[in-house]
C-alpha cells in the first residue's frame, strides 16, 4: 500500500496513522515501486494526484488494488464529484481508444491491423475499480485494513530503485546524435498509466540478451552491439522511448546508404520484448509512434519493400 498527498501535514498524518515506511509515501504521483493499493490524501476532488491514481487503477484493473481517497471531511456533493471524477477517466480512456480505432481503420488491411483492432476492442471494457472515500480520523487504519489485503506488500529487488544508479550513460550516449550518427526513436505513450517499477525493470532485464554489453540505470537501459546502440528510457509515468543509433562514418559499402537495416533486427527485438511484457497487463493501453527526432527517407527496392535510409545529422 502507498500513500500520496501534496499536502505535507496530511501526508505526514497518513504515514503515521497507516504506519507506512518513508519509501511508501509520496508527495506526488510517480511510477509505484510495486503493485499495490493507493491511499490519496486530498483537499479538493480536482487534485492531480487523485486523477493520476484513478488512471493507475484503471490501467491495473485486473489486479486487486484499492483506491482509497482521504479528506479531513467529506460533503455528499464531494462524494458525488469523486464518483464523477472516476467516470470521467473511464470516458477519457474510451474516447482515446475510439480515436485510435478510427486512425487504424483507415490503414490498408493486413495481419497487424487486424491484431491491433482486436487489441483495441479488448481495451474497450475496463472492469469497475474499487474506490472508497474515507475521513481522516482515529478509525482510518482499521477501515483501510478492511479494504486492503492483509497480505504484506513487499517491495521486490526489481522495484527497489536504490539498487540502481541514478546516472544515465554519458560515455556512449548523448542527448542528441553526434555528427555522423543517425537515429530512429519509437515513443510508447500510455493513455492511462505506464508500467510500475518492477514491470519496467523486468522489461529492461528481458532486453539484456539482445546486446553484447549493457548499462542499466534507474531511468532505463543502454544496449550496445557494435555498431548499433539501443537506448530505452522512461521519461515519465506515461512515456517510454526506444532510441536506436548508428554511426554512418564507421560503415562501408551499401551499409552507408541504408544504415538502419543493421539496426532493425535489434530495434524490432527490443520493441517486441517491450510489447510482450505489456501484453501481460490486459488494460495497460498504449500507442507506438515514430517521433519527429527521426528523419526518414523512404526508398523502394526491386521487390517494392520499404527500406529506411537516414541522412547524416
Amino acid at each position: 500500500m502507498f500513500a500520496i498527498s501534496s499536502d505535507r501535514v496530511l501526508r505526514d498524518s497518513l504515514a503515521g496513522v497507516l504506519r507506512l515506511s518513508p519509501d511508501c509515501v509520496f508527495s506526488s504521483y510517480r511510477p509505484l515501486p510495486a503493485p499495490g493499493s493507493i491511499v490519496v490524501g486530498i483537499n479538493e476532488v480536482t487534485d492531480a494526484n487523485l486523477r493520476f491514481s484513478i488512471r493507475y487503477c484503471l490501467a491495473n484493473a485486473e489486479k486487486s488494488v484499492q483506491l482509497i481517497v482521504v479528506k479531513r471531511d467529506w460533503t455528499q456533493e464531494e462524494i458525488e464529484r469523486l464518483d464523477e471524477a472516476v467516470r470521467t477517466e473511464y470516458h477519457r480512456a474510451n474516447a482515446n481508444n475510439a480515436a485510435t480505432v478510427d486512425r487504424i481503420s483507415n490503414l490498408p488491411d493486413c495481419e497487424w491491423k487486424r491484431e491491433r483492432l482486436q487489441q483495441l476492442s479488448d481495451w474497450k471494457t475496463i472492469p469497475t475499480i474499487n474506490h472508497t472515500a474515507l475521513t481522516l480520523d482515529d478509525d482510518l487504519k482499521s477501515k483501510v485494513d478492511k479494504l486492503v489485503s492483509s497480505v504484506p506488500l513487499a517491495i521486490t529487488e526489481d522495484g527497489d530503485s536504490s539498487s540502481y544508479t541514478t546516472k544515465p550513460p554519458v560515455l556512449h550516449w548523448t542527448a542528441d546524435p553526434l555528427e555522423g550518427e543517425v537515429q530512429l526513436v519509437l515513443r510508447l505513450s500510455f493513455g492511462l498509466s505506464g508500467p510500475d517499477e518492477p514491470m519496467f525493470r523486468q522489461i529492461c532485464r528481458s532486453l539484456k540478451p539482445l546486446a553484447e554489453s549493457t548499462y542499466e540505470w534507474i531511468g532505463g537501459i543502454l544496449l550496445t552491439s557494435e555498431p548499433t546502440r539501443i537506448h530505452v528510457q522512461r521519461f515519465s509515468d506515461t512515456i517510454i522511448e526506444i532510441s536506436s543509433r548508428i554511426c554512418v562514418d564507421e560503415l562501408e559499402g551499401s551499409d552507408c546508404e541504408y544504415p538502419m537495416r543493421l539496426v532493425w533486427p535489434y530495434l524490432a527485438a527490443a520493441l517486441k520484448a517491450m510489447v510482450n511484457g505489456l501484453r501481460e497487463h490486459s488494460h495497460m493501453q498504449y500507442t507506438v509512434r515514430i517521433i519527429q527526432k527521426s528523419f526518414i527517407v523512404k526508398t523502394l527496392d526491386i521487390n517494392n519493400s520499404i527500406r529506411l535510409a537516414f541522412h547524416k545529422s
